[in-house]
């Protein structure tokens, strides 16, 4: 029998393959790609996302109950986030910033929490015994024992606290400096900055807040300087006739822009106004509105969902800008179709604007009576998603019913033939699905993302997020939960000096990876945690746990909306690492730094489990323990890896195929290693190498051998594991094991396989 040959997989690019069969793929094709991608010729593991900074509020001089007129030795405070919890009930205190004021018109007493869930006595005469005091920043109940008791005396407090609402856009407003954008992050309510590394209220001397659903997302545009010269930052939400206006920042306040009294975007002489629209661009010097709201008032307005409204050329904010009534002011077209504009963005010096099965482009014509002309591109492609939108050099990508296309506003076509039915069967329609995907290019990897609720796991927020790579035209699927994505233009380089703690050996990431003033894709998620998509300080916490019960088994908590799901992609339960847990305080010793197995209960609680090596599970109950959880409880998804290769095979010489060994290049990393599973025909329910044998491998160490030095940036490993069969696949993961060690939080990168296979005898 001849001796093994190299059948070599070097250079990947097709990556993700669904639409044909698995034997007839090229050999460097997956059937499936999870948590992994083609990337310049490699297989990646998805990045570690790390925490930028979670949404927050500052409240001030918030009025308390009195103290009690009779001398009491206690003073409690049932919730005081009481006043917001209608709108906001998931909101959480930021430990270490609430402050007590007694008695603030005469000598006040100030106390202080310690961001432990206990006080500290700050100044003046009435303190508390800190021994016995306590907060709890998830309930928000305060509790004091007077050591010097104030009677009948104010208090006030001011405090810091996160919202928990889920994040509807994150934007950027242009500043005056060059190459750098202000990212302004939208929740339900609020408008934020970030300042000092966290976020805080834009604006907050005027307070605007607004009033749109979980999918009602922020659509912005920056465009014209007024009287004063400020810059103006335009929003607007497309929250109907019960929402809001559309509004502008102009650095200082945020402005209605429809406004009756000046009158301000005036339609008719002042019978009706434009309220609203799903899209804001400016176009050779006119501000350009699509699928509008119009009417006298934005409680009577009515939808024209396949109307483009213009202003003038000049500045939008003049009475008569929008008149279409008074030639040479502004006008509106409607498209000759009854389908709903979608999105809109630019190609060249034109803008494509897509229908949900159409797409057209406008062009400027010079003629002030009819500045616009509308041509039609395509009549069967359009777009389903309105943030899916992503614009590229010549052309914008875009989600639609029919395919996930690309216009160059000459044509429309679709780009995804190797997942031409993703559109059809991953992404969720339900609950407002197609609004709730959202793209983005990342300029720096040279990647494309979009965020989708997936069909089969039913769940209203995103939980998945394609990735395209448009430089080797390769797909992937990766596993998050972003409810919106935008840019964050960081304000410093990491040094080593703003590295504290960080040992020589374990500074595996680039020196300067992301340059200062360069924009970062981040992701915002349904709690308002804003993340950094690729960071080089590991996984980091992304969800509020906001209660634990400890007198149940297995112990249970509640994180809410946490969008896991049980049996996702053959992972029982969702795997989760929880920190944040104020040390000191009940539970943090158990939980704080271990990896858990997160039974599904319902959407916002899990019972947690710990592994068991006799089972190789996570189904040890974690035990009962007294306490009380006194909240900041953070917890991020362990996430694990999938690559499934085409099924090899050897049928075009009419033989089976033997496979003797597997000689694997990777990114030597310093604990890791992955699982290599071996499938034959398809008998995709049972595993070749099953370790019955022990010659045969099922575990590849992606780092040197105990007692070696290799200096070399990249490892060979060769893996023993015969099979002889018509069809041979390949699966590379991790185990429930090394998802419980150290192996989980290693890079993962295979730069090349060569499989030493050879003809094994006939087919039947």
């Amino acid at each position: 029998m001849a001796g093994y040959q190299p059948l070599k997989i070097l250079g990947p690019e097709t990556g993700l393959v669904t639409e044909r069969e698995e034997f007839l793929l090229p050999n460097d094709a997956y059937v499936e790609l999870s948590n992994m991608y083609v990337w310049h010729g490699r297989l990646r593991r998805k990045e570690r996302a790390g925490l930028l900074a979670r949404l927050r509020r500052l409240i001030t001089a918030q009025a308390e109950a009195n103290t009690d007129a009779s001398p009491d030795s206690t003073y409690d405070i049932t919730d005081i986030l009481s006043l917001l919890r209608a709108t906001e009930p998931n909101a959480e205190l930021e430990p270490g910033t609430v402050v007590l004021t007694i008695d603030a018109a005469g000598t006040p007493g100030v106390l202080t929490d310690d961001g432990a869930g206990g006080w500290v006595n700050t100044s003046g005469p009435y303190t508390a015994d800190t021994s016995t005091s306590t907060i709890n920043y998830s309930t928000g109940a305060i509790h004091i024992d007077w050591s010097v008791i104030p009677s009948s005396k104010t208090v006030t407090s001011d405090f810091g606290y996160h919202p928990g609402l889920p994040v509807m856009g994150i934007r950027q407003r242009e500043t005056a400096n060059i190459g750098y954008e202000q990212t302004v992050c939208f929740d339900t309510k609020y408008a934020y900055v970030i300042s000092g590394g966290k976020w805080i209220e834009l604006a907050t001397s005027t307070p605007t807040t607004w009033s749109g659903t979980d999918s009602d997302f922020m659509w912005s545009t920056n465009w014209f300087r007024d009287t004063s010269f400020n810059k103006l930052f335009w929003v607007t939400n497309f929250s109907g006739v019960s929402g809001d206006p559309i509004r502008y920042y102009d650095g200082t306040t945020w402005n209605d822009f429809a406004d009756t009294g000046l009158p301000r975007g005036d339609l008719d002489g002042g019978s009706n106004f434009l309220w609203q629209s799903l899209t804001l661009a400016p176009f050779r010097g006119m501000l350009i509105a699509c699928n509008t709201w119009e009417g006298g008032t934005l409680a009577t307005s009515k939808n024209y969902p396949n109307r483009v409204r213009y202003s003038q050329i000049g500045s939008p904010l003049l009475p008569e800008s929008f008149r279409d009534d008074i030639p040479g002011k502004g006008g509106f077209i409607d498209f000759p179709t009854s389908e709903q504009i979608v999105t809109a963005g630019f190609v060249r010096d034109n803008y494509v604007i897509q229908c949900e099965r159409s797409s057209w482009q406008l062009r400027f014509t010079g003629i002030s009576s009819a500045p616009l002309q509308l041509d039609r591109i395509n009549t069967e492609l359009g777009a389903t998603g309105t943030f899916s939108v992503i614009q590229f050099e010549t052309e914008i990508v875009s989600f639609g019913g029919r395919g996930i296309v690309s216009c160059d506003s000459f044509k429309t076509i679709r780009i995804d033939d190797k997942i031409q039915n993703f559109v059809f069967d991953k992404v969720q329609n339900e609950n407002n699905g197609p609004q709730r995907v959202q793209g983005i290019r990342d300029f720096a990897e040279r990647l494309a993302y979009w965020t989708y609720p997936s069909a089969k796991n039913d769940k209203k927020y995103p939980d998945k997020r394609l990735l395209y790579n448009y430089e080797e035209d390769s797909w992937g699927i990766l596993k998050d939960d972003y409810t919106s994505l935008g840019y964050f233009y960081e304000t410093s380089e990491r040094t080593w000096a703003s590295s504290a703690g960080t040992q020589w050996a374990d500074a595996n990431w680039p020196w300067s990876a992301v340059q200062s003033q360069f924009p970062t894709v981040v992701g915002g998620n349904q709690q308002g945690f804003i993340m950094k998509l690729i960071s080089t300080d590991g996984y980091d916490r992304s969800l509020a746990i906001s209660a634990i019960d400890g007198t149940v088994l297995p112990m249970r908590i509640t994180i809410n909306d946490h969008n896991f799901i049980n049996n996702d992609d053959g992972v029982r339960v969702p795997l989760i690492k929880i920190s944040g847990i104020p040390t000191g305080t009940a539970f943090a010793t158990t939980l704080n730094g271990v990896v858990f197995g997160a039974q599904v209960v319902d959407a916002n609680t899990l019972d947690l489990f710990t592994y068991n090596s006799t089972t190789d599970e996570f189904d040890v109950p974690v035990a009962i323990e007294a306490g009380t959880y006194v909240g900041y409880g953070r917890a991020a998804q362990a996430e694990n890896f999938k690559i499934v290769s085409k099924k090899f095979n050897m049928m075009e010489e009419g033989q089976k195929i033997q496979l003797g060994y597997i000689d694997v290049l990777a990114q030597k990393t310093t604990s890791g290693a992955i699982t290599m599973r071996l499938y034959t025909d398809y008998a995709n329910d049972k595993i070749s190498n099953d370790g019955t044998d022990s010659f045969f491998n099922t575990t590849m160490t992606t780092a040197p051998l105990t007692g070696t030095l290799r200096t070399e940036s990249k490892l060979w490993h060769r893996v023993h594991c015969t099979a002889r069969a018509t069809m041979i696949q390949i699966e590379w993961t991790l185990s429930n094991a090394q998802l419980n060690g150290v192996e989980q939080n290693q890079d993962v990168q295979i730069d090349a396989q060569i499989l030493w296979v050879r003809k094994a005898g006939r087919l039947v």
